[in-house]
């Protein structure tokens, strides 16, 4: 879906869009950036969408699962909810990337020019993604200068046996903007096998948030249950976390902060 609003995806099966990826010559969405892998091969893309709703959909077998992004406009006040993204091995089952580089310019927000806010993503089951090529059940991530990932929430989720970890916020360079997003209430294991390099993160993780040159506010990680791996939560430039906030079971590090 491209630039509209009040859509409603439901009740469908989306499988096998995961070709164009392994073309050699990749164009279009496929094309890469550099050492960024092209958008190619989600099963479902909103990008410039509002106020839609993907919900009860089954999303198997692609190169990842549902991506919200912002190239055309805003994406936001929109509900992904009561999805099954099983086994999209290449990446991430719901990736939230702000590509935008209108989105957050002087240090001031646009929400009118781009942005990814306001989405509510919940009740999802997330199992088995990115475990060849690197993904997370949940990514929300500012791709460059002047994107904005922010107010989004992310709750009642499962997420089990995930690459990277079940529930991952990233950001890379300067001058974004991730604050206010939410993390409520959702149920991980056996995620992030993978591992992290990039934030010095070596073991599997449930919940990591990462950030190379800012320091996000207002990030809530609360009511979560977290279980069978070696970091429960492993944070990089972000406010202290209190670990009573959630629960651990068969965890070696409840939270380590750097």
């Amino acid at each position: 879906m491209e630039n509209t609003s009040r859509v409603v995806l439901s009740g469908n099966l989306v499988t096998g869009n995961d070709r164009g990826a392994h073309s050699p010559n990749p164009t279009g969405e496929c094309t890469p950036q550099g050492q960024v892998p092209g958008d190619c091969g989600e099963g479902v893309h909103l990008m410039g969408v509002t106020r839609s709703l993907v919900a009860d959909n089954t999303v198997s077998g692609n190169e990842g699962g549902v991506l919200l992004t912002d190239e055309t406009g805003p994406t936001a006040h929109n509900t992904i909810t009561c999805n099954k993204l099983l086994r999209n091995l290449e990446d991430c089952e719901i990736t939230v990337a702000g590509h935008s580089d209108k989105a957050f310019v002087g240090g001031k927000l646009a929400p009118k020019a781009a942005g990814i806010y306001a989405n509510t993503i919940t009740h999802n089951v997330a199992n088995g993604h990115g475990t060849k090529g690197g993904g997370a059940g949940i990514l929300l991530a500012d791709g460059g200068p002047g994107a904005a990932v922010y107010d989004n929430g992310v709750r009642d989720n499962v997420a089990n046996g995930n690459g990277e970890a079940g529930i991952l916020l990233h950001t890379h360079t300067p001058n974004v903007y991730l604050n206010g997003n939410k993390i409520l209430n959702n149920r991980l294991s056996n995620d992030g096998a993978l591992g992290d390099a990039e934030f010095g993160e070596a073991g599997t993780v449930g919940i990591l948030i990462g950030n190379a040159s800012v320091t996000p506010r207002g990030i809530v990680v609360r009511g979560n249950t977290i279980s069978h791996v070696h970091f429960g939560i492993y944070s990089k430039n972000l406010p202290p976390l209190r670990a009573r906030a959630n629960t651990f079971h068969g965890v070696a590090v409840r939270i380590k902060q750097t």
